[in-house]
C-alpha cells in the first residue's frame, strides 16, 4: 500500500467521523433511542484524533527510523483503541444482529427440523472452512505391533460413536441458512467408516506408501456419510524393521470441525487404550493463575490487543515458500525420525529454552537450508503459525480449544544457539501476549459469522509454515490387545500456509509429521528434503549445546 493511499484512507476516515459527530442535530440515533451528543466534546475528539493520526503518519512514512520507539507503538495503540471506539455502534450492530439470526435459526431447527440440524458453535465453525484443495482433516496413523483383528476394531469404534457424547460422529457438516450446521444421519453404517486398505499385490505396506495413502485420500469428505473414517492396514512394514515382527497400521482421518488433537488423544485414552495410560498434560487440569495475574493480564489486552491483532492480521508474510497464492495440491507427507525426548531436555538445560523451541528452531533452519539449496532468497526472519490450546478442556468430549497465533522465527543470525534463543524469548513473550486473548476473542466471533463473511477474513491468515504440538502418552500403551509402537499425526493446512508440521510424543520419543502443498514444496521430494534438514539441525544444535547423547 503506497503511502498517498495510506494518508487519502486516514483522511477519509477523519472526514466520516467529523460528519458523524459534528451534524447539525448533536445526536445519533441507534435502535430508535436518541442519545444526545455534546458538540464540544465531539469537536475534542476530533482533534485528538486528528493528533495521532499526525503522530502515525509521521512514525511510518516522514520519518522510517524513528529514534524513539516506544512513541511510535504508543501512537498505534491510540490511534487503533480510539479507531475502534469510533466504530463500535457498527460492531456490536452487526454481531447482535448476527445474535438474533442464530436464535431464529435455533428456533427453526427445533420445531420445524425436529432436531435433524445442528447450529455450529463457533469453535467448531473457524475449522469448518474447505474447498477442493483445502480439505479441513487431519490425518494420523496409529502403528501396532501383532496381527489386527478387523471385526474387534470395528466393534470399539463402533461402540464409541453410539455414546451420547460423541454424537458428532454421527452427523455431517452441512450449510444452512448461510452457516455451518451438523446434519444428523440416521443409517450410519459402520463398514463405510471402518475399512481394510491393502495392497493389490497382498505384500507389505511401507512408511512412503501409506505417505501416498493418505496423499490420495487427503479430500473434502463426501456428503453422505459423516466426515470420518479409520483405515485398516493389515500388514505393515517400516523400512528399518526386524525380521520376525509383525505390525498392522491405522490411518484415522477426521475432519477438524468433530475434534481437535488433544480430543483425538482422549478418545484414544479413555475409550480405545487397554486400561489406563497417562498423557504428557492433562489438558483437563485446572490452570493456576491468581486473580492479580489475571487482571494484568486482561489491562494490558484493553491496552494492546487491538494494535497486536492488527498487525498480527496485516502481517506482510512474504518468502520463497509463502507466496500468498492459495493451497493448490496436492500434498506431500512424511515424517522424521524418533527424537529422544531425553536427548531434547538435555540441550534444553544447557540452552535455557524449551524442548518446543529447539523443534521450531530446527524447523525454521532446515527451510532456511533448504531454500539454499534451491538459490532462493529467504528472510531473515519468517513467521509460524503455533496453535495454542484454550487450557482447561471443560470435559472430554471431542471439541476444539486451539487458536491460532504468530510466532517470529529469526533464522538470519547465523549461529544455532542465538537463533534458539530468539525463538525462546519470541515464544515466551507471546505466552503473555495479549495477542492470545485477542485471538481467542476474534474466534469466538468469526466463528458465529455467516460463512462468506468467515471466509473474507480467513484470507488474511498469514504464516509461513504452522505449528501443531499435541501432548502425547508418557508410557506405552495397548489399543485392541496389541502394543502401540507409533503414533503421528498431520494438522490440516489452512488459505495460503502450504507447509505444517505437528508434533505427537510417545513414550519418551516424538515425531515430527510435515506435510507441504506443491503451493510452497512444488517437487515430490522437496518434503522429504526438509525432513533431512531438520534432523541435521538438531543434531547440531544438540553438538552446538554441547550435548553428545544421540537425539535419535
Amino acid at each position: 500500500m503506497s503511502h498517498e493511499s495510506v494518508t487519502k484512507f486516514i483522511l477519509s476516515v477523519l472526514n466520516r467521523t467529523q460528519e458523524l459527530y459534528m451534524n447539525n442535530s448533536h445526536s445519533i440515533v441507534f435502535d430508535a433511542v436518541e442519545v444526545p451528543i455534546n458538540p464540544a466534546a465531539g469537536n475534542y475528539l476530533i482533534q485528538f484524533y486528528v493528533l495521532l493520526s499526525v503522530i502515525w503518519l509521521l512514525c511510518n512514512i516522514s520519518i522510517p527510523k524513528v529514534p524513539l520507539q516506544f512513541i511510535k507503538s504508543l501512537s498505534e495503540m491510540l490511534f487503533l483503541n480510539v479507531t475502534v471506539l469510533l466504530l463500535m455502534p457498527v460492531i456490536l450492530t452487526f454481531n447482535c444482529t448476527v445474535s438474533l439470526i442464530r436464535y431464529g435459526i435455533r428456533i427453526s431447527f427445533k420445531y420445524f427440523y425436529h432436531g435433524e440440524f445442528i447450529l455450529m458453535n463457533s469453535s467448531d465453525a473457524f475449522w469448518a472452512i474447505e474447498d477442493k484443495n483445502q480439505s479441513c482433516n487431519f490425518n494420523c496413523v496409529y502403528v501396532l505391533q501383532g496381527v489386527c483383528d478387523v471385526a474387534k476394531i470395528r466393534q470399539k469404534i463402533w461402540a464409541i460413536t453410539e455414546k451420547k457424547d460423541y454424537e458428532r460422529m454421527r452427523r455431517i457438516v452441512v450449510h444452512k441458512f448461510g452457516f455451518f450446521c451438523w446434519r444428523r444421519v440416521s443409517n450410519m453404517n459402520i463398514r463405510n467408516h471402518v475399512k481394510i486398505l491393502e495392497n493389490p499385490n497382498k505384500n507389505a505396506t511401507t512408511e512412503k506408501q501409506v505417505f501416498a495413502h493418505i496423499q490420495k485420500l487427503d479430500v473434502v469428505f463426501p456428503q453422505n456419510k459423516p466426515p470420518w473414517e479409520a483405515l485398516i492396514i493389515p500388514n505393515f512394514m517400516y523400512e528399518d524393521q526386524e525380521e520376525g515382527k509383525r505390525h498392522y497400521a491405522l490411518i484415522f482421518r477426521v475432519h477438524h470441525a468433530i475434534m481437535d488433537g488433544i480430543s483425538a488423544g482422549q478418545i484414544i485414552r479413555n475409550e480405545i487404550a487397554d486400561g489406563s495410560t497417562t498423557l504428557s498434560v492433562n489438558p483437563c487440569d485446572k490452570v493456576r493463575i491468581s486473580k492479580l495475574q489475571r487482571f494484568g493480564a486482561y489491562l494490558i489486552f484493553a491496552m494492546t490487543g487491538v494494535r497486536a491483532t492488527v498487525k498480527s492480521l496485516l502481517l506482510p508474510e512474504r518468502n520463497a515458500f509463502h507466496t500468498g497464492e492459495a493451497l493448490k495440491g496436492p500434498k506431500t507427507f512424511g515424517w522424521s525420525k524418533k527424537i529422544d525426548l531425553k536427548a531434547l531436555k538435555q540441550v534444553k538445560d544447557k540452552t535455557g529454552t524449551t524442548t518446543t523451541a529447539v523443534l521450531l528452531s530446527a524447523l525454521g533452519l532446515g527451510l532456511k537450508n533448504l531454500a539454499t539449496s534451491k538459490n532462493y532468497s529467504f528472510p531473515s526472519v519468517i513467521h509460524a503459525g503455533p496453535t495454542v490450546a484454550v487450557l482447561p478442556y471443560p470435559n472430554t468430549k471431542p471439541q476444539n480449544r486451539f487458536i491460532l497465533a504468530h510466532l517470529p522465527i529469526e533464522v538470519g543470525s547465523g549461529q544455532r544457539i542465538r537463533v534458539l534463543q530468539n525463538v525462546h524469548k519470541q515464544a515466551r513473550n507471546l505466552s503473555t501476549s495479549s495477542e492470545l486473548i485477542m485471538n481467542q476473542i476474534l474466534l469466538w466471533l468469526v466463528g458465529r459469522w455467516p460463512v462468506f463473511v468467515m471466509q473474507i477474513f480467513m484470507r488474511m491468515l498469514h504464516a509461513t509454515v504452522l505449528v501443531s504440538n499435541v501432548p502425547g502418552f508418557k508410557e506405552e500403551c495397548y489399543l485392541f490387545g496389541d502394543r502401540l509402537v507409533d503414533a503421528v499425526g498431520w494438522p490440516p493446512l489452512k488459505v495460503s500456509t502450504g507447509i505444517a508440521m505437528c508434533l505427537f510424543s510417545y513414550a519418551g520419543k516424538v515425531r515430527a509429521a510435515i506435510v507441504g502443498d506443491t503451493v510452497s514444496l512444488a517437487e515430490d521430494s522437496d518434503v522429504e528434503k526438509l525432513v533431512q534438514e531438520f534432523e541435521k539441525e538438531i543434531e547440531c544444535l544438540a553438538a552446538d549445546a554441547g550435548v553428545t547423547t544421540s537425539v535419535f
